[in-house]
């Protein structure tokens, strides 16, 4: 338990001379449970002395010496013990001292007296040793039973002490009958609040050290994810000491800011860092949207993965669609720094092997031929343009349009013997669509060829039905007084794809300047005349 709130010590809040009287035990190694421990006796013993005086004064004044020595004694031991207590600081000695005279005296004082009757029930004092005792630390049950016991030894001896008992004006018993009851609940009211209020305060300074430890935690944790993966991260919490992994089907990045040697040369530093941040930043957000995994920059070139460390079946789609963007990326940050930036990117796909290395900052990296030969795609690249490999232009061939790379020879351009293509742009998507869902007389007709062979292009998927405010892209061609269907291309880029698609009896054709394939489709049902 910590006894500070919103880092002022408990001590602060209590009066100069208090304060002094609280720490009087208090040693510098002392936890702050123990230093609230001993405050609380120290406060306790010094009210209850206080409050003797008035039980000294009216003894004497009603002429019994004898009585009054008994809270008198306890003054002196009080001052005494906490004397002791302050250069030998053994809370456990004063302690008991203190419960021993807060439990005896006053039965003592009430036998003086003549008993319950004629000492006005001041062994209620007694009562507050068992409460004070649980409060200062001393759980036990001892303290109840000795109390139990010596209230049982005082009705037993009741009427012979009442048989010898002093006269005492009835007014004086009133009043004292009065500061008997109200005293012990009034000091045992005191010292619950005082400890009551001392917890809340340490439950709220607790509480603010655990929210701010929560927060510590979530920026270490943001700080763990800026640099690893977050599979990765709870790899490492969970006390994994060697992270690594083979995937088998990775796509690799590698983008570079072409000219960034002689632009840096011009540039002032904070400038220079600016568009850097910016740059990747606004990679950064691409790799977001598009679920991709960063893995690092290196002065001005950025790298991200695309597969890993989470499989993904389209991961090669998301990184070819992600370098289309990241083109005009980089010239909206240009743009504002007047700067005209141009990329170099290369990208391959393949295996990889991925882990963590280092101790003391650790760094999440890929290995292998598929990034090796990603980064030479980008280091032999064309300012401007997306270099890839053979397998990605070949894989993906349905999906983007690409071109292949030649010399000056007309012969296909390599890299280390690897066979380089360049990215163009994405294939729009065809929809088929039924004639009854288009409206409208801009379209061409498109006559019967029963001669040529069935065909459908591959990537055409038929289309639930749909209104003609439904229909993005834009419609080639459609006969009103045959059965027909119409082709609408659907894409990204400003490059328009043109289609003619035909029914031949129960199958459809179609060519769009890629490869087609026979797929059987039912047939639509005839245009309205």
């Amino acid at each position: 338990m910590v006894c500070e709130a919103r880092g002022v010590p408990w001590t602060d809040r209590l009066p100069p001379w208090l304060e002094r009287l609280a720490v009087v035990g208090v040693d510098a190694d002392d936890s702050e449970d123990d230093r609230l421990d001993k405050a609380m006796l120290t406060l306790v013993a010094g009210l209850l002395a206080v409050m003797a005086f008035a039980w000294v004064a009216i003894y004497l004044a009603v002429g019994l010496p004898q009585s009054a020595a008994i809270p008198f004694v306890y003054q002196l031991a009080v001052v005494a013990s906490l004397v002791g207590f302050a250069r030998t600081k053994q809370f456990g000695v004063i302690r008991t001292v203190q419960l021993v005279l807060m439990l005896v005296l006053p039965f003592a004082l009430q036998w003086s007296l003549g008993g319950f009757a004629n000492g006005s029930a001041v062994a209620a004092w007694a009562g507050i040793t068992p409460v004070l005792a649980y409060l200062f630390g001393a759980r036990g049950g001892v303290w109840l039973l000795s109390f139990v016991l010596l209230l049982a030894v005082s009705a037993a001896v009741e009427t012979t002490l009442a048989a010898h008992a002093p006269h005492i004006d009835s007014g004086v018993r009133s009043a004292l009958w009065v500061m008997n009851l109200a005293g012990p609940s009034i000091a045992a009211f005191l010292a619950l609040l005082y400890f009551t209020s001392e917890r809340d305060r340490s439950r709220a300074a607790l509480a603010e050290e655990h929210r701010l430890l929560e927060a510590e935690q979530d920026r270490s944790e943001q700080l763990l994810l800026n640099i690893l993966p977050a599979p990765i991260a709870r790899q490492l919490r969970d006390g994994r000491t060697t992270i690594a992994e083979s995937q088998s089907d990775v796509t690799i990045l590698f983008a570079d800011i072409v000219g960034f040697t002689p632009l840096a040369e011009g540039m002032g530093p904070v400038a220079l860092v600016d568009l850097l941040n910016d740059v990747f930043s606004a990679f950064d957000d691409l790799a977001d949207a598009a679920g991709l995994e960063k893995i690092k920059t290196v002065g001005d070139a950025y790298m991200v993965a695309g597969g890993i460390p989470t499989p993904r079946p389209d991961h090669l789609r998301a990184v070819l669609e992600m370098a289309l963007l990241m083109g005009n990326a980089v010239a909206r940050v240009g743009t504002r720094y007047r700067q005209g930036l141009q990329l170099r990117i290369g990208i391959d796909t393949g295996p990889v092997v991925a882990g963590v290395i280092g101790r003391r900052k650790f760094s999440y990296d890929l290995w292998g031929n598929t990034v090796n030969s990603a980064s030479r795609m980008e280091s032999h690249g064309v300012p401007g343009r997306i270099q890839v490999t053979e397998r990605v232009a070949h894989v993906a061939q349905h999906q983007f349009e690409f071109e292949a790379r030649r010399n000056s020879d007309d012969r296909r351009y390599e890299v280390d013997h690897l066979t380089v293509s360049r990215l163009i742009a994405a294939v729009p998507r065809l929809v088929a669509v039924s004639s009854r869902d288009i409206t409208g007389p801009t379209f061409e007709p498109v006559r019967r060829s029963p001669a040529k062979p069935p065909c459908a292009l591959r990537g055409i998927e038929p289309a639930r039905p749909r209104g003609p405010a439904q229909i993005h892209g834009q419609i080639v061609q459609y006969r009103h007084s045959e059965p027909a269907i119409g082709a609408v291309s659907i894409g990204r880029t400003s490059r328009a794809m043109s289609a003619t698609v035909r029914r031949h009896d129960s199958v459809l054709c179609a060519s769009a300047g890629a490869e087609s394939v026979p797929r059987q489709w039912p047939a639509p049902p005839h245009a309205p005349v």
